[in-house]
């Protein structure tokens, strides 16, 4: 008997990409899920007109608490949890399909191909980073209350080389979304600092915030990437100082659960 996969896609205003990620994994999801944060524009729309069951959810500074929630909604034996700035290749249907009906493993890890500012970017800390995407409902799981949080999973690992298929992810447009996107996780990151404790002061995320330069710049070879390189690994230094920033600035002005609840409550 074929089983039954359930393409997830977690949104907010994605009317530009939604499109085109739920036509991507056409002939490999049986059916279509998108849990959207109260988008603003089109996203839902598009959604319902190309077939996907659409259930709002309040707006979240980050997707990850959504994530299990959506999860949970799917009625496939198989999950392809994807956002909607990604697509499936043809190749990389292809592999998964045999992967579920052969039983071959119970998560699968992908590898992505990062374009960000209309450039694919091979370096600066973006070496086909690894996601697990597809995977059998319930061994698959996301933290409800950290920003880029890894999943805790279970079950047999199967990590496809990037050479026999990938993930292409369509990251940001330009400096303006970057910067957007750049605002909203750096406070789930300044949470995640308070509640791992330590020091947060400006000075400390300013050590921080070159360090991640440096790694990403010379260590992981962003000089490669050119000035798109360089460009980027001053934003990602600049997003951990003001992680660290937002964290310092939070114990100054109240405690921690009280902001905690006033981000999960905020828009």
């Amino acid at each position: 008997m074929a089983v039954r996969v359930s393409l997830v896609i977690n949104t907010l205003n994605e009317e530009e990409h939604i499109g085109d990620c739920i036509l991507s994994a056409q002939g490999l999801a049986d059916e279509v899920l998108v849990v959207d944060m109260s988008s603003n524009d089109k996203t839902a729309d598009i959604a319902r007109s190309l077939g996907a069951k659409v259930y709002t959810v309040p707006r979240f500074p980050f997707v990850d608490p959504t994530r299990n929630y959506a999860m949970s909604l799917a009625c496939g034996e198989w999950i392809l949890l994807i956002d909607a700035d990604e697509r499936v290749t043809p190749t990389l249907a292809d592999e998964l399909r045999v992967i579920a009906a052969d039983d071959l493993a119970d998560v699968v890890e992908v590898a992505d191909e990062v374009h960000m500012f209309g450039d694919i970017i091979r370096y600066s800390g973006w070496q086909y980073p690894r996601k697990k995407i597809f995977f059998k409902k319930g061994f698959l799981t996301y933290s409800a209350v950290e920003v880029h949080s890894h999943p805790t999973w279970k079950g047999r690992l199967l990590s496809l080389a990037p050479s026999k298929a990938i993930l292409v992810h369509y990251n940001y447009r330009d400096l303006r979304h970057f910067i957007l996107k750049m605002n909203d996780y750096t406070d789930g990151e300044a949470l995640k600092l308070l509640r791992a404790g330590g020091n947060h002061s400006p000075s400390r995320g300013a050590y921080w915030g070159l360090r991640h330069f440096f790694r990403r710049y010379f260590l992981c070879f962003g000089y490669r990437d050119g000035l798109m390189g360089f460009l980027l690994s001053v934003l990602m230094g600049f997003y951990w100082f003001l992680s660290f920033a937002k964290a310092w600035e939070i114990e100054r002005k109240g405690s921690y659960s009280h902001k905690m609840k006033a981000v999960q409550e905020d828009k």
